[in-house]
């Protein structure tokens, strides 16, 4: 019969160890490991030889209390990641509210003047899409959103006429758009 439980923490899943008294190993994948409900793990030699041999797979084991002890701070990291996250999309719209309130007092004079400032307001509203219907400029224009990967949304312009940005004449705008995207626009 089996002597003990151990769990064996991969990088992205547990595995229940048990110590068989012939000096194998079973594995389950299962979080409470009742004979009922076992999932056999098929491949514990490739777990073994990938952890450096049996002595180094033995001393990776850990208890099921800390490994629900790590399950634990683990559901405490993704709270705090997902609240972190909440409160920064909380003020990218503020951010874009305040952005489209300050476009849509300059559109009550007539077309908006293309300067940097207004351009970064225009692609802030683009990228948390608060900018519809689009504000009229002086110069023609045309908006997208580009999503760039882990959770990065850029937002581009593209002018009819060239504008001036940071010193320079340019008709490609980005704002928001990670170092290696969008690299023929100018950044705001």
């Amino acid at each position: 019969m089996s002597t003990e439980i151990k769990v064996y923490w991969s990088n992205n899943q547990l595995w229940h160890m048990i110590d068989n008294a012939d000096g194998t190993i079973s594995a389950y994948y299962n979080a409470n490991c009742k004979p009922c409900n076992r999932v056999p793990y098929t491949n514990v030699a490739a777990a073994v030889k990938s952890a450096g041999g049996l002595d180094a797979f033995r001393a990776r084991l850990i208890t099921p209390e800390e490994a629900e002890a790590r399950l634990t701070a683990l559901a405490a990291e993704k709270a705090e990641r997902a609240a972190e996250k909440a409160v920064e999309t909380a003020k990218a719209e503020a951010a874009a509210t305040e952005a489209r309130l300050r476009l849509a007092e300059a559109e009550k004079a007539g077309a908006i003047i293309p300067t940097q400032a207004n351009i970064r307001d225009l692609l802030l509203c683009v990228r948390n899409n608060t900018a519809w219907p689009l504000p009229k400029f002086a110069v023609g224009y045309s908006v997208n959103r580009y999503d760039c990967g882990s959770g990065k949304i850029a937002a581009t312009a593209e002018f009819d006429k060239p504008v001036c940005i940071n010193g320079h004449l340019t008709t490609r705008v980005c704002l928001g758009a990670p170092r290696g995207h969008l690299d023929k626009y100018t950044r705001i």
